[in-house]
């Protein structure tokens, strides 16, 4: 995914590719997808949210590293980097789990472009 996100010529491109390479990666490594994925993580009393996000941090800082100077150069909408992370991240997880579960009512080639298109107007600092 960071592969992808850093070889995006664009803003608006490298959202695209963070939908795409992550609805391949749970296409190709399913069983790894449904761990990294879990919503049981979710479930976790609050005093372990210390503890969660520690060990998310490598993948957050990561996608964060690439959102901060979006957001300092006027491209991201100027919000903090957890609400572009979850704005994101959000859909596209949501969607996987579907996937993974079994309900395969919307193709995830289909879903990457509507979700990609969506989650550009959400962070773009200028939506058009």
């Amino acid at each position: 995914m960071l592969t992808a996100l850093l070889a995006a010529p664009t803003s608006r491109d490298g959202i695209e590719a963070v939908v795409r390479a992550y609805f391949a990666f749970v296409r190709e490594h399913p069983a790894a997808a449904r761990l990294i994925g879990s919503p049981y993580g979710d479930r976790q009393p609050t005093r372990d949210g210390q503890e969660q996000r520690d060990a998310q941090q490598a993948r957050v800082s990561a996608l964060g590293l690439w959102i901060q100077p979006r957001v300092e150069s006027g491209e991201l909408a100027p919000l903090s980097q957890p609400l572009i992370e979850a704005l994101v991240l959000g859909p596209i997880v949501a969607m996987a789990r579907r996937w993974l579960a079994g309900i395969h009512d919307v193709d995830l080639d289909e879903a990457a472009g509507i979700l990609a298109e969506r989650i550009w107007l959400s962070v773009s600092a200028d939506p058009k």
